[in-house]
């Protein structure tokens, strides 16, 4: 697969081609983009936001965030030896977690896990403290309390 933007691809070896005649020598490959997309960051906040964040719903929401906005292509064609479209329909049925989803889940964790959580975790983080001011070097009452009177009378 052609380089995206001038980056290479993570290519995920499946093993032996499973396509229709097995047109494919060398076994299927998916390939993954090199970097989250602003597509995939935005996908992966809204599903964060519905996985209720039990640690289960939230790693299987990221998981198929991952693989709908991180599959670039693959080399899977139907009976005709043309290659199927990615939709998350197709990758449901082409990508079995025991017939490759395992491995290319596994590697688009890798790859956009850290990308797209640090922003969110950094949004969801207290703000710091403000930090105290120095204090000032001229003297002034506390508050509420009057300013002292000069016992010299002015000059007026």
């Amino acid at each position: 697969m052609s380089p995206q933007n001038g980056a290479v691809q993570t290519e995920v070896n499946l093993g032996p081609c499973r396509c229709a005649g097995s047109p494919h020598a060398t076994g299927d490959i998916v390939w993954l983009r090199p970097k989250a997309g602003i597509d995939m960051g935005l996908a992966a906040t809204v599903a964060l936001r519905h996985s209720g964040n039990r640690p289960g719903d939230v790693q299987a929401a990221l998981g198929m965030v991952f693989l709908r906005y991180g599959i670039s292509g693959w080399t899977f064609t139907d009976e005709n030896h043309e290659v199927v479209p990615v939709t998350a329909d197709n990758i449901d049925l082409w990508l079995p977690w025991d017939e490759g989803g395992f491995e290319v889940a596994d590697r688009a964790d890798d790859l956009y896990g850290a990308t797209v959580i640090a922003p969110l975790v950094r949004r969801s983080e207290p703000s710091q403290p403000p930090t105290p001011e120095e204090p000032s070097t001229s003297a002034t009452p506390p508050s509420g309390e009057p300013r002292p009177t000069s016992s010299v009378p002015s000059s007026q």
